[in-house]
């Protein structure tokens, strides 16, 4: 049996943008892929960690851009290696996941920033 793969029509990613654009969304720096696991159990580490809250636009029929830099402090030693996107600042409903192209080393008691307009969600 063959399987054939289908793509959302320009009307319903339209209707996911919308939303994603009207409702509150929060970044969360990831040491693994949280898919397939306890997505909080993958979050880092830190005394002062918590979800920065990030703004979008539009980019293009099938895309959203991130319209503000994402900044986080007080994270304890760790390799991170995904993004999140969450519904909430604590708790909540992961989203969606983005994986880093490369992976960021964080020292103990280090920052990290990720660049406003660098965080793309593409629809095929």
């Amino acid at each position: 049996m063959s399987t054939a793969l289908g793509y959302a029509t320009d009307w319903q990613v339209s209707q996911w943008i919308t939303g994603m654009l009207a409702g509150a969304h929060f970044a969360s720096l990831h040491y693994q892929n949280p898919i397939g696991v306890d997505p909080l159990a993958t979050e880092v580490p830190g005394v002062s960690y918590s979800r920065p809250q990030i703004t979008f636009v539009a980019a293009g029929a099938r895309a959203i851009v991130s319209t503000n830099d994402q900044s986080w402090r007080g994270i304890g030693e760790c390799v991170v290696t995904h993004l999140g996107i969450w519904d909430q600042m604590v708790g909540g409903n992961l989203r969606y996941v983005i994986p880093l192209p490369t992976p960021v080393r964080i020292l103990v008691g280090a920052g990290y920033t990720h660049p406003a307009g660098e965080l793309y969600i593409r629809w095929p």
